[in-house]
């Protein structure tokens, strides 16, 4: 299905338990209307900066983390071993693990309907949370394949 987009009613969600990681990236602040064009210029600054890291990271990921209704610092890193210096010109960010909802995608044109379905329709027996980031997972391979995985932080509902 590379190539193609998918309804928001296709979007099977799965609910996952998740480590906590660290990440040493690079972040820019941006907004809801200017984060496609911020996003793809900070990853085409971190793919320049770490070349080398494609060869031996087993995935790299892309960060959300709101700053206001309408703003967010978004990372472009991969993960790094607690204990390890954070490489000169990278900052580090601990992720929280957690439970998380996730979206398996087959391309990344399908990104915005995968954030429109976990936090504009229904999770049967969880709601969004905003007390950790979201993120994508890209494997090695993304660059040949174009898989990749939304993570977003989830709760159980409460019942009433």
């Amino acid at each position: 299905m590379t190539g193609e987009t998918m309804a928001e009613t296709e979007l099977e969600v799965e609910i996952e338990e998740r480590l906590p990681f660290r990440l040493a990236g690079l972040k820019v602040r941006t907004g809801m209307a200017s984060a496609k064009a911020d996003c793809q210029r900070l990853w085409g600054e971190f793919v320049r900066m770490m070349p080398e890291a494609a060869s031996f990271a087993d995935f790299s990921y892309g960060v959300s983390v709101m700053i206001a209704e309408n703003e967010f610092d978004y990372w472009a890193g991969l993960p790094l071993d607690r204990g390890r210096p954070v490489p000169a010109g990278l900052a580090a960010l601990d992720v929280p693990g957690g439970v998380f909802a996730a979206c398996r995608l087959s391309n990344l044109e399908s990104l915005p309907l995968a954030y429109k379905r976990l936090y504009g329709s229904p999770l049967p027996g969880f709601e969004p949370s905003f007390e950790a980031p979201c993120y994508e997972q890209y494997p090695a391979d993304y660059a040949k394949s174009g898989l990749l995985t939304l993570y977003a932080p989830v709760r159980r509902k409460e019942r009433v």
